[in-house]
């Protein structure tokens, strides 16, 4: 009984060491060409979201008489799998003229902006339905539309800081964050 206990005790830590180590990897892709810089997130985090929904899929199938947790792996299997193939298209590209932001399940959620076309750069923060708060980069136009980026992704907080450089480096006014 105690080697299963000291079994168990070293897979928990090295399931511990194996999450800090992905997690202090890190998982954002920056890439400059001249004077556009692009981010997107690194091959492995994909590849691993994919790879946990593949995996999943059929754990949930031979689980399925063991109750809900089969049935979970059975469903969010193929979500993750989807999930994962959509992250392939989050991204973010800023210039000296303008910033596209792409994120969210397959681009869904797309920001285009030019700086000569903005008249103001501010900031909100909302908060969702269970309380947290959201912030956002608020792009107002000349046109009088506003682009409210949302700045807490991965991908987009570091775009956000240069989208902000090139903004005032262009004379449109940058309210500061109120964080």
């Amino acid at each position: 009984m105690a080697y299963c206990g000291s079994r168990g005790k070293s897979a928990a830590w090295l399931g511990l060491l194996l999450i800090v180590l992905v997690v202090s990897a890190g998982c954002v892709s920056e890439t400059k060409s001249g004077d556009k810089t692009t981010f997107t997130l690194q091959l492995w985090v994909p590849l691993c979201v994919i790879l946990g929904g593949a995996v999943a899929a059929p754990a949930g199938w031979f689980l399925r008489d063991t109750g809900r947790l089969g049935f979970a792996l059975l469903i969010l299997g193929p979500l993750a799998c989807i999930f994962g193939m959509s992250l392939f298209t989050d991204r973010a590209e800023v210039d000296p003229s303008g910033y596209l932001v792409r994120v969210g399940i397959f681009g869904s959620a797309t920001h285009r902006g030019k700086f000569d076309e903005l008249s103001q750069i501010s900031w909100a923060i909302k908060r969702g339905r269970r309380g947290s708060p959201t912030r956002y980069m608020v792009c107002h136009k000349k046109s009088g539309e506003t682009d409210e980026i949302t700045a807490g992704n991965a991908i987009v907080r570091p775009a956000v800081e240069l989208i902000e450089q090139f903004a005032r480096a262009k004379g449109v006014p940058v309210d500061p964050k109120p964080w």
